[in-house]
């Protein structure tokens, strides 16, 4: 085997116990496994922001394709907004807020702004705005009050820069 062959072998929990010399069985293995992942409640891989921010909009994008009063803007008006709230979600990402807020707080709180944002471009009307806020309260634990403090620190420091 060259150099660096050793990165391409993949071993199985079987190869694992009989690398232990039989100190360790694959039921120990996978008992020590389950206990690791219990400890670290199954959260391995926590979506990002920006996966959140393409699931809460495909939860609004469907009502809005049917509005009368934007339904010819919908679709560009869903991605300026995914646009603009996967570029806030990067920009929280780099900063602290990434380490004090959920990935969900931060995405909830960049459509909102990416809301404001679009609104001076194209009119969202109230009505629809509320029923995606409340069509997103409903389906998850977020509110505006639960993500006020990151918004407001989206809408102070990155919104500038970008508008």
């Amino acid at each position: 085997h060259g150099e660096g062959d050793w990165r391409k072998c993949n071993l199985d929990i079987e190869s694992y116990a009989r690398l232990s010399n039989k100190q360790f069985s694959i039921e120990m293995l996978e008992a020590k496994e389950l206990e690791i992942l219990e400890i670290l409640e199954w959260k391995l891989y926590p979506p990002s922001a920006a996966q959140v921010v393409a699931l809460l909009l495909s939860l609004v994008s469907s009502d809005w394709q049917g509005s009368v009063s934007i339904s010819n803007d919908a679709k560009s008006l869903l991605e300026a907004m995914y646009e603009i709230a996967i570029y806030l979600t990067e920009l929280a990402t780099m900063s602290m807020l990434s380490f004090r807020c959920k990935p969900s707080e931060i995405a909830f709180a960049a459509i909102l702004c990416a809301m404001d944002a679009v609104q001076n471009h194209i009119d969202i009307p109230s009505d629809i705005r509320f029923d995606f806020i409340d069509q997103i309260v409903v389906s998850t634990n977020l509110t505006f009050e639960s993500v006020s403090t990151v918004y407001n620190s989206l809408q102070d420091s990155f919104l500038q820069i970008a508008w």
